[in-house]
């Protein structure tokens, strides 16, 4: 491995790193940071919650420093150069992703159909076609983007769904780490279709690698530490609301995988007078 990928895998390091402390700091904070029969944060184990929000903040600043450092030679920007294999990796974990969703949905309508399930279904339809899309990909097109609008969209209103439909979603923090995963899904998917539509601009790679691997890292945290205390207390898990489904782990995960997918991808840094040469050729051609 040369000496650019070590660099560069220290960012994954650090993601890894951070989701198991997350996990471990949170499950203390379920167990006694959460009064069980109401859900609401409890005064006495406010301890656990302050360190775990903390530490949380503390990954995605750390994460977004990385994430600088990896792009300071793009001044002006960088292309990345995406191999087919780059593309099929990335358009697997997004299939997964999103078949598992859509089995949860059919699940879902086996009910009634209501506006989650629509929402969750345009989410798993972007998913998979998206995924498909770039798995058979030979070459980048910025239209690969147009199914990714569709997975953004899914999150951000499933975000403003949740917080206008949640009473006191702030005083819950099981509803708060779903609302976080949404509003942070949703960011991610958001500059990751900016991505793919060839926007070279550093800060929309600082921006996706960054939200990519805190998506990961926070999402599987508050899963682990959903399901942890049942093999510690599992009276205490019996009593424990608002518990994540695990059809969401593979959609959790992709925002991680399309994250390394792209830091360890080649990048080509654009020139200091490429945007000179660009409206020159423009006007050339206007002529």
């Amino acid at each position: 491995m040369t000496k650019e990928k070590l660099l560069k895998a220290r960012t994954l390091i650090v993601a890894a790193i951070a989701t198991v402390i997350l996990s471990v700091v949170r499950t203390f904070a379920v167990l006694y940071g959460i009064e069980h029969k109401t859900g609401m944060f409890n005064p006495e184990g406010d301890i656990y919650n302050v360190v775990f929000y903390v530490l949380l903040l503390l990954t995605l600043a750390v994460l977004a420093v990385l994430a600088v450092f990896d792009t300071k030679d793009c001044k002006k920007g960088c292309k990345t150069r995406l191999t087919t294999a780059n593309m099929t990796v990335m358009g697997v974990a997004m299939v997964v992703a999103g078949v598992i969703e859509m089995l949860s949905v059919l699940s879902i309508l086996s009910g009634e159909i209501n506006l989650l399930s629509l929402l969750i279904a345009v989410g798993g339809i972007g998913l998979v076609i998206g995924g498909v899309v770039l798995a058979s990909a030979k070459e980048e097109n910025y239209l690969h983007s147009l199914p990714v609008a569709f997975i953004a969209v899914s999150y951000i209103a499933q975000a403003v769904k949740f917080y206008v439909e949640t009473a006191l979603i702030s005083k819950s923090p099981q509803m708060l780490m779903t609302e976080i995963f949404f509003v942070t899904a949703g960011f991610f998917w958001v500059y990751f279709g900016r991505s793919l539509a060839q926007d070279t601009r550093r800060g929309t790679r600082i921006l996706t690698v960054t939200s990519g691997y805190f998506v990961s890292a926070s999402a599987v945290a508050f899963v682990i530490s959903s399901y942890l205390p049942m093999a510690i207390d599992s009276e205490k898990w019996l009593q424990l609301r608002s518990i994540p489904s695990l059809t969401l782990v593979p959609a959790m995960l992709a925002p991680a995988v399309i994250a390394t997918v792209l830091l360890f991808a080649k990048t080509e840094e654009i020139p200091e007078n490429a945007a000179e040469e660009k409206e020159a050729d423009e006007q050339a051609d206007n002529q």
